[in-house]
């Protein structure tokens, strides 16, 4: 998927609202919440954060938590683990 694209499609999902699920939390001056969506005739889910980062040697500046999740949601499947369907994953 070319760069503009995924940052089309980010600012589709980020712009879309649906009633929250998992009401937000503040924290670490952050914001982490779920709200459920439909598109097309579907249910989803969509997790949203802000200013949350997963900080390690290997990363001292911080990465996006959701990617960290994201690659979590992908192995655990590989593995034969039944989990949702990620739709779109990404941070912008």
């Amino acid at each position: 998927m070319a760069v503009s694209a995924k940052y089309d499609e980010f600012n589709h999902w980020w712009a879309t609202e649906g009633d929250w699920v998992e009401e937000p939390n503040y924290r670490r001056n952050g914001m982490s919440g779920v709200q459920c969506v439909e598109r097309n005739g579907k249910k989803l889910y969509v997790k949203r954060m802000t200013h949350h980062l997963f900080h390690s040697v290997r990363y001292p500046f911080g990465r996006p938590t959701i990617v960290r999740e994201v690659a979590v949601i992908k192995e655990l499947e590989r593995a034969g683990v039944i989990v949702p369907k990620i739709v779109f994953g990404g941070s912008g």
